[in-house]
């Protein structure tokens, strides 16, 4: 299994993100691109690129140093003005010492992590038992409140096969740049209660490490943006051609129970 968590020395941050996105309720008919920011408003800082504008934006860097003085990066939405969507598994492997959210140019320390009680790794029976992690949600609650826009979970629908969907990270890209943040589309393969499949065939982009806790959204036919999912892991090292994607299913009655059990006033279309 290869967590889309990127751990490092201190001489190592950050991550940006090869990300995929999602059109309307899932037109069979479309294919996914490379480009999403205009998916949550965002400006392209490069016109033929990836690369969305940070200015306004509801996905953070979550930072994390650990007692044993290595640093490591993942991605988180804003889902109150003082609590961060994110992955579980990035807290895991080491002993945390500091967590803290960088947004608009400012560090916001964290007050708390909590992280899903029943988080585990388990295997994915349909795809020779490769490794996942379950229940890989965890919310970071903020010393502060921070003016950033915020976004819904979607508990309506559940995610389907060949549904588009967009991802925000800060994870690596192609060319292994760390800590920008990036758009793109990938087209969902399968779907458990646990998490969704996504696999890169080339076509629109793949999320990689840095990207772990990453939203995962859909753009429902109203317009809405929601977000399914959370980037949790990959069978690539490298994220290229052949990587199956794993996303924590945030739509999900257990996953969800647990978001609004540590955020209640988050919203829920």
């Amino acid at each position: 299994m290869k967590v889309r968590f990127t751990l490092a020395l201190l001489a190592l941050l950050a991550t940006s993100a090869c990300t995929k996105s999602s059109s309307d309720d899932g037109d069979s008919n479309a294919v996914p691109q490379t480009n999403a920011c205009s998916v949550l408003g965002l400006n392209t800082r490069v016109i033929t690129g990836t690369v969305c504008s940070e200015t306004n934006s509801p996905v953070v860097k979550v930072n994390i140093i650990n007692t044993d003085s290595t640093q490591g990066l993942c991605s988180g939405t804003m889902i109150s003005s003082n609590a961060v969507l994110t992955a579980a598994h990035c807290f895991l492997e080491h002993d945390l010492q500091i967590a803290y959210i960088e947004a608009n140019g400012v560090a916001v320390p964290a007050s708390e992590v909590a992280i899903h009680p029943a988080v585990a790794v388990g295997s994915d029976d349909n795809n020779n038992n490769t490794p996942i992690v379950l229940n890989d949600v965890a919310i970071v609650h903020l010393s502060s409140a921070v003016t950033l826009p915020t976004l819904p979970i979607l508990s309506s629908q559940t995610p389907r096969p060949d549904q588009i969907f967009s991802i925000f990270g800060y994870g690596l890209d192609e060319n292994n740049n760390l800590g920008v943040l990036r758009s793109g589309q990938s087209l969902i393969e399968s779907v458990t209660s646990q998490n969704f499949t996504a696999r890169y065939d080339g076509v629109g982009s793949n999320s990689c490490n840095g990207d772990s806790g990453g939203p995962a959204i859909l753009t429902l036919a109203s317009g809405q943006n929601a977000i399914i999912g959370l980037v949790s892991s990959g069978t690539v090292t490298t994220c290229q051609v052949g990587d199956l994607s794993y996303y924590a299913n945030v739509t999900s009655a257990d996953l969800l129970s647990f978001i609004q059990q540590e955020v209640p006033t988050v919203s829920v279309l």
